[in-house]
């Protein structure tokens, strides 16, 4: 069972096409979404974020 904290949504930003995951505990900042990008291995998102205009994200899916 997912914990509560892993929750969130799966992202495509619109402008470079890159898959990244949110956590829906973590908050804007600075009016930006935190996005984990992919890294070379599918679904395998980085530790760091990095910082979003929301309307060059797509929700793709979600994550319970």
């Amino acid at each position: 069972m997912n914990k509560p904290e892993s929750s969130g949504k799966i992202v495509k930003h619109l402008k470079n096409g890159k898959i990244g995951r949110t956590f829906n505990n973590k908050g804007l900042i600075n009016g930006k979404v935190p996005v984990y990008f992919e890294t070379e291995k599918r679904f395998v998102f980085k530790e760091q974020a990095t910082l979003c205009s929301i309307e060059n994200l797509e929700i793709c899916g979600f994550i319970d």
